[in-house]
């Protein structure tokens, strides 16, 4: 019978080997199914080599890898166990334990080619490439396709450089076999990356060996990624031609022209190709000498191929566009100073290297010229700081050391341009001195990318202050892309930087909260701050994460450390971490604040409990790293203990694979992934001993002590690792136990099994321990020095009994733009400096140039057009400081200034009214702003005072003057229609609607105070009731010396400033010259004009009168210009509301010509310091020109004020009193 079973067994084995010979393995699977359970010893090995096969082979690795372990260990001698148990580990990338198990096949059987190729796929894994290299090499070139491709890539891998390694992908890509398109755009990517760092001699060497792949398009190589290579090489051959003749290459393009595009090549378009070609475009621009036949040969067939390379749905670049122009030879149009710097940053906004210089010209800009190029030079900061984070990674595609030192060399360098620019643009403004507390409300800029981070670092933070009275607002990393937080600046009393690294959308960010006057903390937990020691080894990172993936982790160390930098202050978690930090940066404060018990964590506090009769170790583990020890030394211990201790049980918790070391005690072992924080906790309080092991170095050292204070809350005694946070906070055998190696491991463990009455006693002390060290208490020692006042600045606060004024206008300085604007300012700074004691001013008004954001986009629906001031939405904006008072300068979309309301700006007002609980508001040209401001005011309670600077509040035509030139009727809603008829009657109703409620909110105000009598006459014939006079108040503009009677050969220098609107009457003053016929020396014109850029000058011939046009001039330079000038022009056509520019001529000693019409003319003594002529009269005005040629008058020049009229700010002040006391 006996005989008959070992037969039948026999014959079972040999259908089996049959199955596997054939390679039927699911036939084979079926069948090793169907065998029955007592399977005779001595055929075991056999039969569980069969499993694990077949279940590999199908793809079923849970199923294999016990199997397969379970056969090497009962035939350790035979190759085929070993080697299939490292092929699935291999496709577990478990690559420790795949290394032993496939140099244990090749010691066995050194001749087993698979368990050659494999083991260089872990060496390869594990960034060892000369050793897979070494390994491959014996094999000879009629290996099959796979063994070729390991070879070339650990040959391209361990080249000494990017020439070698060029040189040794051109031989393997010579051989006739397919290499994976995976390893043709991993050497395509970095082909790329050496481009854009300008390596043009190695990225040439590497597309010229990636377009050795045979040509034609059927062979068995990929034509695909070649055609990239193709349209790359040719870019370069553009702007460093060495290839005399193209026409292969540019044939070879053309055959492949019809080929469909792939997702490889869409990918290399997004990553770099498209930057590459914009590189190339912006060189070619600049070549004024480029050999346009060439290039326009070359740019034809590139032009041709590349739409089928743009990926789908992404819009037209203007890359097409400027290629179509270089291949037509077309130049761009000569363009001023300014411009020229705004057209080098868009032709190279995808050169970065080239960039950093004209980054660097802008910060050499002066205010003027930088804000009127901020626009541009913030998108290009944009395209810089997205290349400052892609490019350097593209470099690093290749293993080459010097290209990661250079990768790093250029992140360090484009982050520090960056972060001057950002301070440059700071330096525009100036900022409000930083806020000493007490800081009730905090602003936390964060991400969630790292949950356990934000648990512990950002949602405790805000649990500790919300403990403490205070409110916190989180800002994402991805709100900042926009400025829609911008809000919470008036709102937040200081702001801390969640682990943020240093992109332009971060720097920005810090940069408006420093402007805002609000102080800025950065807190890390981690150590990647630290060039040297803040990425731990590849190795120890156990084949969890690739080579490249460690590389990149070195590059994120600049960004980062450049974050920290640019804050005020540094929170960390652990002294180690702050000793280190103050090494790197003495000069920036340090506070640590350690990562406390959650709430979560509080609660689930539990007793230690004694250990039971199957007593459970745990390990958890949050990160990829740490993963060498694990698998060398911690598993290797709980192997040993799990065979020694058979009622023992395990719990491995997060990124933990199961070791092999642990397969065979897979029964006594739960694997559990992160789940949510209360499921960890529950999974946690299962156990009896928590283990965790960190390798030494100050890397670890500086770690916090989460994972312990974990165990300990809820119960857990604890063997740790010796690093320097456990060290110095716990002793040991008292508040856990240290190890360090296998044996230390296996020794302490059981020491605690041993004794559990003493192993309870230790979890009750480190539970103790714990809530000293790490409870609720430690929270509100930290924080209340800062959320709680002082008994000094209680006092402070108790003391300061200001008034807080708000003042409205269109625009403010550093944007003094218009005479309102002067006005404003003017009043502002009188109060700030002689009575900044009693007055707190804000002044809220709106940005000229809108970098912030662009909100008035396009609709979907060109037939429906979006009204964006009918839509609320969020503002970005800026808080900066003038003299001592707070700006808040609004972004708002482009309108028509007549329209006189924003939803918009009036919902900000309403929170934001209610929050400051201002006194008194005081509104100057509220253009823009609309009346929402002062509707909010009257519906609060707080009174206004509104100063009328222009015709806005009677007409939508602000200068009271229609497009033609005809005087608009005040009295009138509907006045400054010409041609009736030309209105529908919607646009007739809004106007008068618009007239109404704009008299409603002038009623309301506590005082309606006119610049000048004249034009509180005229707003009395509009039929405004009570509107006083408050005229505006100048410094005179002293002459730079006594003016001397004018050479008699000298032409009359003649100047006029009002720019080129018709309403300043510019046409009065052309028309004039035209009509004129002074005696000689004649006359001479100069034109000041706003929309000029700096240096910028034009020429023109008004009949005998030259004219020269300039941009404008800075107040600080208009003695200057005065100086140099005789008679100032001012024909305005409108009822000027007062005049500040002849008032300064004439106090410069210049004689005046104006209209009569409002202001302008009343401190002309006709005949005396000018002469008034009737407005629009262009003849009158010619007259007087030929008088003044041939009179030569020298007039005395004008005071500003005379008698005992009150200084500015007492003024003010004795009208903002009346109204409050009202």
């Amino acid at each position: 019978m006996i005989a008959a079973m070992q037969q039948s067994w026999s014959a079972t084995l040999e259908q089996l080997a049959e199955l596997d010979r054939r390679q039927d393995f699911a036939a084979l699977g079926q069948a090793l199914q169907q065998l029955p359970a007592d399977c005779p010893e001595d055929h075991r090995a056999a039969i569980t080599h069969w499993r694990g096969k077949a279940a590999l082979m199908e793809s079923n690795l849970a199923e294999a890898l016990p199997e397969l372990a379970v056969a090497a260990q009962l035939d350790p001698q035979r190759a085929a166990n070993h080697y299939l148990l490292g092929a699935a580990l291999v496709r577990q990338q478990q690559w420790l334990d795949a290394r032993a198990a496939l140099t244990r096949a090749l010691q066995l059987q050194p001749a087993l080619e698979a368990a050659r190729l494999e083991l260089a796929t872990v060496l390869l894994a594990l960034a060892e490439p000369q050793q897979a290299l070494e390994l491959l090499q014996p094999l000879s070139d009629t290996a099959d396709g796979p063994l070729r491709a390991r070879r070339a890539q650990a040959a391209v891998k361990a080249a000494e450089d990017p020439m070698a390694a060029a040189e040794l992908a051109a031989k393997a890509l010579g051989l006739d076999s397919r290499l994976p398109e995976s390893l043709l755009l991993e050497w395509l990517q970095g082909a790329g990356g050496l481009l854009l760092a300008h390596r043009f001699q190695e990225g040439r060497a590497w597309l010229t060996a990636l377009i050795t792949l045979t040509p034609s398009v059927k062979a068995t190589a990929n034509p695909v990624p070649r055609r990239i290579a193709l349209i790359a090489l040719l870019a370069v051959e553009l702007i460093e031609p060495i290839t005399p003749d193209l026409a292969p290459w540019l044939a070879e393009l053309r055959s492949l022209r019809w080929l469909p595009p792939s997702a490889t090549e869409h990918s290399l378009w997004r990553s770099w190709l498209e930057s590459w070609l914009m590189l190339v475009a912006g060189r070619l621009e600049d070549q004024l000498d480029r050999d346009q036949k060439r290039c326009g040969c070359v740019l034809m067939e590139i032009l041709a191929v590349l739409p089928q390379l743009q990926p789908p749905r992404q819009k037209v670049s203007g890359l097409f566009h400027r290629l179509q122009l270089l291949r037509q030879g077309i130049q761009s149009d000569p363009v001023g100073p300014d411009a020229q710097l705004e057209l080098a940053l868009q032709r190279h906004n995808h050169d970065w290297l080239t960039l950093i210089g004209w980054l660097k010209r802008c910060c050499a800009l002066d205010d003027r010229a930088l804000r009127k190029l901020r626009p541009e030079l913030e998108r290009q900061l944009q395209n810089f700081s997205g290349a400052l984070l892609s490019r350097p990674q593209l470099l690093c595609r290749l293993p080459d050391p010097g290209l990661l030192n250079q990768a790093l060399q250029l992140r360090h360098r484009g982050l520090e341009q960056l972060f001057r620019c950002r301070q440059r643009l700071q330096a525009c403004s100036e900022s409000l001195p930083q806020r000493s507390g007490p800081y009730r409300h905090w602003l936390l800029l964060a991400s969630n990318d790292l949950p356990q981070c934000f648990l512990y670092r950002v949602d405790q933070k805000r649990q500790q202050l919300e403990a403490l009275g205070c409110s916190v607002r989180i800002i994402q990393r991805e709100q900042l892309e926009r400025w829609d937080w911008s809000e919470a600046l008036l709102w937040a009393d200081a702001v801390i930087v969640c682990r943020l690294p240093a992109t332009v959308q971060v720097l920005r960010a810090i940069e408006a909260c420093r402007l805002a006057g609000l102080p800025t903390w950065y807190d890390m937990d981690d150590l990647v701050i630290d060039a040297e020691h803040g990425v731990p080894p590849l190795a120890s990172y156990g084949g969890t994460i690739t080579a490249l993936h460690h590389r990149w982790l070195q590059l994120d160390v600049p960004l980062f450390a450049a974050a920290m930098r640019a804050c005020d202050a540094v929170i960390v978690s652990t002294p180690t971490l702050a000793r280190r930090w103050n090494q790197l940066q003495p000069d920036q404060p340090v506070q640590v604040l350690a990562n406390l018990a959650p709430p979560p964590l509080q609660k689930a506090l539990r007793a230690p409990r004694r250990l039971g009769r199957r007593p459970r170790l745990l390990v958890a583990s949050g990160t990829k790293a740490h993963k060498q020890i694990w698998i060398e030394e911690l598993a290797p211990a709980l192997s040993q203990l799990l065979e020694r201790n058979p009622t023992l049980q395990l719990d491995l918790l997060g990124h933990l694979e199961l070791p092999l070391v642990l397969l065979p005690h897979r029964g006594r072992i739960r694997c559990h992934p992160f789940s949510d924080y209360t499921t960890y906790l529950r999974r946690i309080a299962e156990a009896d001993i928590g283990l965790v092991a960190l390798e030494p170095g100050l890397y670890t050292d500086a770690k916090s002590a989460i994972r312990w204070m974990e165990f300990s809350y809820l119960g857990l005694a604890s063997v740790l690792s010796p690093t320097r946070t456990y060290t110095d906070c716990l002793q040991e055998g008292v508040h856990a136990c240290f190890a360090r190696g296998i044996d230390s491991w296996v020794q302490t463990v059981e020491q605690l099994l041993a004794d559990p009455r003493g192993t309870r006693a230790m979890a009750v002390r480190a539970q103790r321990r714990a809530q000293e060290l790490f409870g609720p208490h430690q929270a509100e020692t930290f924080w209340t020095p800062l959320v709680q006042p002082s008994a000094a600045q209680a006092s402070v606060l108790t003391a300061s009994q200001r008034r807080r004024l708000l003042v409205l206008n269109v625009y403010f300085a550093p944007q003094s733009v218009g005479g309102a604007t002067r006005i404003a300012q003017d009043q502002v700074r009188a109060i700030q400096e002689q009575l900044g004691d009693q007055w707190e001013v804000t002044v809220l008004c709106t940005e000229s140039a809108s970098w912030q954001a662009d909100l008035d986009q396009e609709p979907a629906d060109p037939s429906q057009p979006r009204k964006v001031w009918q839509i609320e939405q969020p503002l970005p904006m800026q808080v900066h400081r003038w003299h001592g008072a707070r700006v808040v300068r609004l972004t708002l979309p482009p309108r028509s200034w007549s329209r006189h309301h924003d939803v918009s700006v009036e919902a900000f007002c309403r929170r934001w009214f209610a929050a400051e609980r201002f006194d008194l508001v005081h509104a100057h040209c509220i253009q823009e702003l609309g009346i929402g401001p002062l509707t909010v005011a009257r519906d609060l309670g707080i009174p206004y005072v509104v100063t009328l600077h222009d015709g806005w509040w009677l007409s939508p035509r602000q200068f009271l003057t229609t497009p033609g030139g005809r005087p608009v009727d005040v009295r009138d809603p509907l006045g400054h229609m010409e041609v009736m008829a030309a209105f529908d009657a919607e646009e007739q109703q809004q106007d008068r609607q618009r007239r109404t409620e704009l008299e409603q909110v002038l009623a309301g105000a506590a005082e309606r105070l006119a610049v000048s009598q004249a034009f509180a006459d005229l707003h009395a014939q509009a039929g405004i009731k009570d509107v006083s006079v408050m005229e505006n108040r100048w410094q005179p503009m002293p002459a730079a010396g006594p003016r001397s009677p004018r050479p008699a050969d000298q032409p009359l220098r003649c100047c006029f400033i009002g720019g080129l609107a018709i309403h300043k009457g510019i046409h009065v003053v052309q028309a004039a010259c035209l009509l004129a016929r002074p005696v000689a020396p004649g006359l001479e014109l100069t034109v000041i004009d706003s929309s000029l850029e700096t240096n910028e000058e034009q020429w023109m011939q008004w009949g005998p009168t030259p004219v020269r046009v300039c941009p404008p001039v800075p107040m600080a330079a208009m003695e200057a210009f005065y100086a140099e000038q005789d008679v100032l022009l001012a024909p305005s056509i409108w009822p000027e509301s007062y005049g500040l520019v002849s008032r300064e001529a004439l106090s410069a000693g210049l004689w005046v010509v104006a209209s009569d019409s409002g202001a302008m003319a009343d401190p002309i003594r006709h005949g005396e310091n000018g002469h008034r002529v009737p407005a629009g009269d262009a003849s009158a005005l010619a007259a007087v020109l030929e008088q003044l040629a041939a009179d030569h008058p020298t007039p005395q020049p004008l005071l500003a004020f005379s008698g005992d009229q009150l200084p500015l700010h007492q003024e003010l002040d004795q009208l903002y009193r009346s109204v409050l006391r009202r």
